[in-house]
């Protein structure tokens, strides 16, 4: 026969047990991530034989490239293939909240459909490049890798996560 202390102390224990993963499973959020967007550029340029590229620095550019609103941004780091042949363009962006990273999925979304528009007729082996690849957004975090090695690419810049 089990003592009343016991049972006591086994309702306690289950009790507890109970609390600490009701608390974590209700804790909000993860914090997010902090990454050096120029390092994982300079990670991706470094691991991956990539066409002549063109680095894009200026917050100017931001709004005559992409139409991006530079007060949305927080860091970026963004490459784009310097010679038009191949589709190659990486645009990593950490924006300032929620509702800028959406925005600038939108825009992001907008440039990724006409660069597809665009190599459907006139270069259809990039066509197949581009249409393999997506706009990405984890967090505040934007991203469009357009690569032959966008799995690859895109799988290294997920690790930094």
């Amino acid at each position: 026969m089990i003592k009343t202390t016991n049972i006591r102390r086994i309702c306690a224990l289950v009790l507890a047990v109970g609390m600490i993963l009701a608390l974590s499973a209700c804790g909000g959020s993860e914090e997010e991530a902090d990454i050096d967007l120029t390092a994982v550029m300079e990670e991706l340029t470094s691991t991956y034989d990539m066409p002549e590229m063109m680095t894009v620095s200026s917050t100017d550019s931001l709004t005559s490239f992409y139409g991006i609103d530079p007060a949305d941004v927080d860091s970026f780091a963004i490459q784009i293939c310097s010679t038009g042949i191949d589709a190659d363009e990486i645009v990593l962006i950490r924006a300032v909240d929620q509702e800028a990273a959406a925005r600038i999925a939108e825009k992001l979304e907008t440039r990724y459909q006409s660069k597809l528009n665009q190599m459907q007729n006139y270069l259809p082996e990039q066509y197949e490049v581009i249409a393999a690849c997506a706009v990405e957004t984890r967090g505040t975090y934007v991203s469009m890798i357009i690569s032959p090695d966008a799995e690859g690419m895109t799988e290294l810049y997920h690790n930094h996560f």
